[in-house]
């Protein structure tokens, strides 16, 4: 997981993770954000939907 140096994540895949980062959080990042591209056009189709729910179920 690319990161910089205060931890978040940089856009540029060359950046490595951060070697003070204690929370080992590079080891998880496939887990925490998986990205499937074969079903992006599928999940935009969705977003309605989803908006609803959030919509719904959760308010401030």
């Amino acid at each position: 997981m690319p990161m910089t140096s205060d931890g978040k994540l940089s856009g540029n895949g060359a950046v490595p993770a951060n070697p003070k980062d204690i929370s080992n959080a590079a080891a998880l990042v496939d887990d925490l954000t998986p990205h499937i591209a074969a079903t992006g056009m599928d999940d935009f189709d969705l977003r309605q939907d989803w908006q609803g729910f959030w919509r719904i179920h959760y308010k401030r």
